[in-house]
């Protein structure tokens, strides 16, 4: 009778949430804060579509960590040299949709600001993408998959890079993970979960770490949990098709009524869920919707709501973690636009940098001492001291004349003038010719055929 009753009080919890809902939403000032929350996304994107540059084509393209068709990565590498650290981006689209290229992301932040300045600063970036799982609306694949597969994927792509660090020249204790919405939550899956690594299996590739340095995740679920949202207030979350594709739930009232037979998995692959005191930093920031109200305004508002956050942020403080910053719209420094110095990518770079934000000491010795022996080298070439002795210096080309600088045109004519009073009396031919003369000639003065005046 426990699993009944349980169900029946979830259900009962959904639907007096649900039903209040629109009391909430009529509030005047629920209502002004979410004209301020759009606005300010309005702004934040239109700064991204003025900012966004597109980047060159990855140094290793569609790279496969395995064998189905989705398991590519591309890698573009940073120009500091030896191993560096590797931020390695996850796309959004709630597992069920998405690509690791610029066309299959909509926000496209990953093309403009954040990957620059991650090459910028000496960190390798990295795209990947990962089998999806079967939409529940009928958008269904040929062979339709559900948790873990796309959060396995991701962990494998993980371990292969780090496999192949000779090969992307990666410092294998650098990787930072980074993404948004569904790939956000992978993320923190992975900086959560103990590591994945099977030290004693044969395949390179799995006894290589899943655990990332350090996570950034923007508007990232974290809980899947049905009874976890409609507690936080996220109940319309459930309507959204990222938490019932995971599990192939055909509805949210399948979801609800066999809640018992998704449980499991929804909580383990719920990055809440693991959070100790060994995990490394993370850094959130909800700016997408803007609005921390609750409410939410609708299933896509409520999947990606800064109370996911928060909500992270207070268990991870409670078992004694303390390292998740979380930027929202009420923070008064949460900047507007990505380029803003204030943004949290830019602390998410100096955690996975850390000393490598600099080319190590030895290299610069190394690059400084090139660079004085090319200096020398063409000295000594311009000397005449290689590849033959020293040959005599030719005899130095004679000074050129010393041109004084040309009289504007009225000056000329002035002086013409003054010296011929007859040119402007009677015929005017003679004024005529000298006029055409002087200009033919361009000798408005003392000039450039006069080196002795």
């Amino acid at each position: 009778m426990g699993q009944p009753r349980r169900r029946l009080g979830v259900v009962a919890a959904v639907v007096c949430l649900t039903a209040a809902a629109p009391r909430h939403e009529t509030d005047p000032a629920y209502r002004a804060a979410l004209a301020r929350a759009i606005a300010t996304e309005a702004r934040a994107n239109a700064s991204r579509r003025t900012n966004w540059t597109a980047l060159g084509p990855p140094d290793f393209g569609d790279v496969a960590y395995g064998p189905y068709r989705r398991q590519k990565i591309d890698v573009w590498l940073t120009e500091f040299p030896g191993a560096r650290p590797m931020v390695v981006y996850v796309h959004g689209g709630g597992w069920v949709g998405g690509d690791k290229t610029p066309e299959g992301d909509d926000e496209r932040w990953h093309r403009s600001f954040q990957t620059h300045l991650a090459l910028g600063r000496g960190a390798h970036w990295a795209a990947i993408n990962y089998r999806l799982n079967a939409a529940p609306d009928g958008g269904g694949r040929a062979r339709p998959t559900r948790l873990p597969t796309p959060v396995l994927d991701v962990a494998r792509a993980i371990q292969f890079l780090r496999s192949k660090a000779a090969t992307f020249r990666l410092a294998v204790d650098a990787v930072g993970l980074a993404g948004p919405s569904a790939g956000g939550c992978a993320a923190l899956y992975l900086a959560f979960r103990d590591d994945l690594a099977r030290p004693d299996a044969r395949d390179a590739v799995a006894r290589s770490s899943t655990k990332p340095k350090v996570v950034f995740a923007t508007d990232a679920q974290t809980s899947l949990d049905p009874v976890s949202l409609v507690s936080w207030g996220l109940a319309r979350g459930l309507d959204h098709a990222m938490i019932r594709a995971a599990v192939g739930a055909a509805s949210r009232d399948d979801l609800l009524e066999n809640y018992s037979r998704y449980a499991a998995v929804l909580e383990e692959h719920s990055p809440i869920t693991h959070v100790d005191t060994s995990d490394p930093p993370v850094i959130l920031e909800y700016g997408r919707w803007r609005s921390p109200a609750l409410p939410p305004i609708d299933a896509d508002h409520a999947i990606h709501h800064p109370e996911f956050g928060r909500r992270l942020r207070a268990k991870a403080n409670a078992v004694g973690h303390g390292r998740v910053s979380l930027t929202t719209a009420d923070d008064a420094a949460a900047p507007l636009s990505a380029g803003d110095a204030a943004h949290p990518w830019r602390a998410f770079l100096d955690a996975l940098l850390g000393e490598a934000a600099r080319p190590p000491a030895a290299a610069s010795h190394h690059l400084a001492a090139a660079k004085v022996a090319l200096v020398g080298v063409a000295s000594a070439l311009r000397r005449g001291r290689l590849r033959g002795g020293r040959r005599p210096r030719p005899p130095p080309a004679p000074a050129p004349p010393r041109r004084r600088p040309r009289a504007p045109p009225e000056d000329h004519l002035r002086a013409v003038l003054a010296g011929n009073p007859s040119l402007l009396a009677g015929d005017r031919s003679g004024l005529a010719e000298a006029i055409r003369g002087a200009v033919d000639a361009r000798r408005f003065g003392p000039g450039d055929d006069d080196p002795g005046v």
